[in-house]
């Protein structure tokens, strides 16, 4: 992914190469006041970092029955549900 996308995906981005040259993930949550080399913002290898939840069966299932009854029992509503299931674990 490029600079731009990781910056609009609105999370905490690094460089794959930051983490490999300094052993640990270098994360920025913005550009303002860095002095990003031109090798940087072109550079594709940039990546976002990913919300871990840690959560056990009975949360999920808890957190499954209650964005389910928001919807209609039958019809096309298996996609809908997604995003109140996300919202619901927080993510």
């Amino acid at each position: 992914m490029n600079l731009i996308e990781a910056l609009k995906t609105g999370k905490r981005f690094t460089r794959k190469s930051w983490t490999e040259s300094l052993g640990a993930a270098v994360w920025m949550s913005s550009v303002d006041g860095c002095n990003l080399l031109k090798k940087d913002i072109l550079a594709d290898d940039w990546e976002v970092e990913e919300t871990v939840v840690p959560i056990t069966e009975g949360w999920f299932d808890a957190a499954w029955q209650r964005a389910v009854t928001s919807y209609p029992s039958s019809g096309p509503w298996l996609d809908a549900f997604m995003p109140t299931l996300k919202k619901e674990l927080g993510l």
